[in-house]
C-alpha cells in the first residue's frame, strides 16, 4: 500500500514537471524581499533536477518535509504521522529517486541550530 501511494504522489509531482516561477513584478508592492537569486533559485526547482541530482551516485540528498505537508498528506492518505512519514521514506528509497534521509523540516531546523550553536 505504502509503495502505491508514494508512487502516486511522486508520479504526480514529476508529470507535473512545472517549475516555480516569481519576478519582481509578481510583488504587489515590491520591497525587494524577491532578490534576482531568489528568482533563479525558484525556476531551476524541479522534479527534473531533483531527479538528476539523485542519480548522480556522488550526490548525497537528504529530503525535508515540513510538519504541515506532512500532517495534510497523513490526512489526505489517512494515515498517521509516522506512517507516512515511513511511506515517503520507502519510497524515495527507490529507484531512480535513492534518497536513504528523510528528515521532518523539525528535525532540520534543530540540526540548524544545533551547527549554529557550536
Amino acid at each position: 500500500k505504502n509503495d502505491a501511494i508514494v508512487g502516486t504522489i511522486m508520479k504526480s509531482a514529476a508529470s507535473a514537471g512545472s517549475r516555480a516561477t516569481v519576478s519582481l513584478s509578481d510583488c504587489l508592492a515590491c520591497s525587494g524581499c524577491v532578490t534576482s537569486a531568489e528568482t533563479v533559485l525558484l525556476s531551476e526547482d524541479s522534479a527534473s533536477t531533483l531527479r538528476e541530482m539523485c542519480t548522480n551516485k556522488n550526490n548525497q540528498v537528504t529530503c525535508a518535509i515540513s510538519r504541515a505537508s506532512l500532517a495534510s498528506l497523513a490526512d489526505a492518505l489517512d494515515m498517521d504521522l509516522n506512517q507516512c512519514l515511513k511511506a515517503i521514506k520507502a519510497g524515495l528509497a527507490q529507484e531512480p529517486w535513492s534518497i536513504n534521509t528523510v528528515v521532518t523540516s523539525d528535525t532540520a531546523q534543530q540540526l540548524a541550530a544545533t551547527l549554529v550553536a557550536e
